[in-house]
């Protein structure tokens, strides 16, 4: 068996299976089983130090069924998690299919699954948007929008998903307060980070410049302790990029494998080359990288 570094934020991409068929959310309910799963809590913000998440429980209180959404810093993207009995027993392997607004076609997901304790098995998928991205134009430049779009949260009325004849439906009702809540929660992670939440109202994000070789040297620095203990994990690391480029902070935010995977990341990523970010005037500003990082044995 070997060890290697599969994925990297923007420093490694995968590809992803075409759909077989554009199917819509409504199309997912033509499934032979339709759960529908009503919410029996309030939405819970939790205000965390490196991230925030919004969260809620649906169905009984006998078979609880979680959903979340979590950012570890502002913008369009999230990690959507959703578990519970009704998603049956799913497994890496295991293929899902999301709905989320109801003009939108519905988006594979597979691979990252994990366990809810109690709750039971479920899937999460990291990079969720509340709309997907219109494909830029030829010379284009995409500017971020540092936050969750409350118009496109208030377009979903419910999630589904979809695994082989069977749908779930949960009905959380429209998104825009939850967005609302996250954006909040997201600008006061900037303001604890040093940064300027106005400056990131709409930014153009760092761009790494020596990616090759900081691939090379993550994909050699498996942690020999956890590769001999076949330990694999998912690491998020959070960068500090200066004005002119240079990296002044690393910290490991998020780790599901064990302490081993740690050591080398951040002395590694310290070592990156940044083009620096752009405020709206187009002038450098001092901004934040988010590297997910996942160990893989193969």
């Amino acid at each position: 068996m070997r060890s290697g570094f599969l994925a990297c934020c923007a420093l490694a991409v995968s590809a992803q299976a075409a759909l077989a068929a554009d199917e819509y959310p409504a199309d997912l309910l033509a499934r032979e089983e339709v759960s529908i799963l009503k919410p029996i809590t309030q939405w819970s913000i939790d205000y965390g130090e490196n991230k925030c998440r919004i969260s809620r429980l649906f169905g009984t209180q006998e078979a609880p069924h979680l959903l979340y959404m979590e950012q570890a810093a502002p913008g369009n993207l999230f990690a959507l998690a959703i578990a519970g009995s009704e998603l049956g027993k799913v497994q890496r392997d295991s293929v899902l299919k999301l709905g989320l607004a109801e003009d939108q076609i519905a988006r594979e997901i597979s691979g990252l699954t994990a366990d809810f304790g109690q709750i039971g098995r479920g899937v999460i998928k990291k990079d969720a948007r509340l709309r997907e991205a219109t494909p830029l134009k030829e010379g284009e430049v995409r500017w971020l929008n540092g936050r969750l779009d409350p118009k496109e949260g208030a377009a979903i009325k419910r999630i589904v998903l979809a695994r082989r004849n069977k749908a779930v439906v949960f009905e959380t009702g429209a998104l825009d307060m939850a967005a609302d809540a996250m954006n909040a929660c997201t600008s006061d992670l900037l303001a604890h980070w040093g940064l300027d939440p106005d400056q990131h109202k709409q930014f153009r994000a760092a761009r790494i410049l020596n990616i090759d070789a900081i691939v090379k040297r993550i994909f050699n620095t498996y942690p020999r302790r956890a590769a001999l203990q076949e330990e694999e994990g998912d690491v998020s690391t959070r960068l500090i990029v200066e004005a002119d480029g240079t990296v002044s902070d690393c910290m490991i935010e998020g780790l599901t494998a064990n302490e081993a995977l740690k050591p080398e990341l951040c002395k590694i990523l310290r070592d990156a080359r940044f083009e620096p970010a752009q405020g709206a005037d187009g002038q450098p500003i001092r901004s934040f990288y988010i590297v997910p990082v996942a160990y893989r044995l193969f």
